[in-house]
């Protein structure tokens, strides 16, 4: 998994978490493409000061990862479900009946 993606789901998972503040900076460095200094002068600190709350925001949420493994597990299930999915898919030869099954596949997904 990409670096960009890991950040965003443990985000997803893990923001409620965070101070409002921190969910802010996080947001804006990783999501709104904001460079540092620009934090910084939006929340009227130093540089080194909103990048030590960005670090310290994806620290806590790696820390959460850590223990809990929630974006782990959604990433091992999402392989099992798609390896399900492509099982299911190979057993099945009439056309209509593959659709429909994808079709409750896509269901369950969303």
């Amino acid at each position: 998994m990409d670096d960009i993606l890991f950040k965003t789901l443990i985000y997803d998972y893990y923001n409620e978490l965070l101070t409002d503040t921190q969910k802010q900076m996080y947001s804006m460095y990783y999501f709104d493409d904001c460079s540092i200094t620009e934090i910084g002068e939006q929340f009227n600190i130093s540089r080194q000061g909103a990048r030590d709350s960005v670090k310290n925001a994806e620290n806590k949420l790696c820390k959460y990862e850590e223990i809990l493994n929630l974006v782990k597990k959604h990433e091992e299930n999402k392989k099992k479900f798609n390896s399900l999915k492509e099982s299911v898919e190979d057993l099945i030869e009439d056309k209509k009946l593959k659709e429909e099954i994808n079709k409750k596949f896509e269901e369950f997904i969303e």
